[in-house]
């Protein structure tokens, strides 16, 4: 008797790539996410991000994006990208991101360094996804 293999079909109509035995969550690659991208602040809009950072924050992304879970978060003492916790208390949005509900607000906020000019970008990490939230060229 031969026994078929379930192919089962995922939403889009391809047959879903196993993940690896050995890429445990900690190991798997940063992916960014700009669903929770907020420009309501008037802190970190839009036109200052432009006229400042392009490149360099694509350059980042591109960089943090080969990084795996693991190296991210224990990358507080590379001064390149001082990505680490945001201590809301320490900053002067004591509020946090109030931009997005209190589910999401609950998450602990995340931040990395674009350069020592080029400003930061902060966000969620949920899972091995980090949600921007705030481009902040100007450290403000």
């Amino acid at each position: 008797m031969k026994i078929k293999a379930n192919k089962s079909v995922n939403r889009f109509g391809r047959i879903p790539t196993p993940i690896p035995l050995d890429q445990s969550p900690d190991n798997r690659h940063i992916r960014f996410s700009f669903k929770y991208l907020d420009f309501t602040n008037p802190k970190f809009t839009l036109d200052q991000f432009l006229e400042e950072t392009p490149k360099r924050l694509l350059d980042r992304l591109k960089a943090v994006s080969a990084m795996t879970l693991r190296e991210f978060r224990t990358c507080d003492k590379n001064r390149a990208y001082r990505i680490h916790c945001i201590k809301w208390e320490r900053t002067s949005e004591l509020d946090g991101f109030t931009c997005l509900n209190e589910q999401l607000r609950d998450e602990e906020p995340w931040q990395f360094q674009l350069g020592l000019r080029h400003g930061r970008v902060h966000g969620l990490l949920i899972e091995e996804t980090f949600f921007i939230v705030w481009l902040d060229p100007r450290h403000l």
